[in-house]
């Protein structure tokens, strides 16, 4: 997406992760734990053997889009 093809310092991998019953952020918990540290391993694994790249030197967010919700009149009460 930003990658240049040749600074790995500036390399950005995304994970997706679909499924069904996680829509959001707040519906992860502790079951979800393995799954986290699998995709954690896996990105590891997959930096380090196509650049080359420590478990260390990664840098690793959550990220979801932000929920929206539609204001309606009356916006300010009294």
């Amino acid at each position: 997406m930003k990658w240049d093809l040749t600074n790995v310092a500036s390399l950005y991998l995304v994970a997706l992760m679909l499924l069904p019953n996680i829509k959001s952020l707040r519906d992860l918990n502790r079951s979800h734990v393995p799954l986290l540290r699998s995709i954690r391993r896996e990105a590891a694994n997959v930096a380090k053997s196509r650049w080359g790249l420590q478990a260390t030197e990664l840098r690793l967010f959550v990220h979801y889009q932000p929920s929206y919700c539609k204001l309606r009149p009356p916006f300010i009460r009294a």
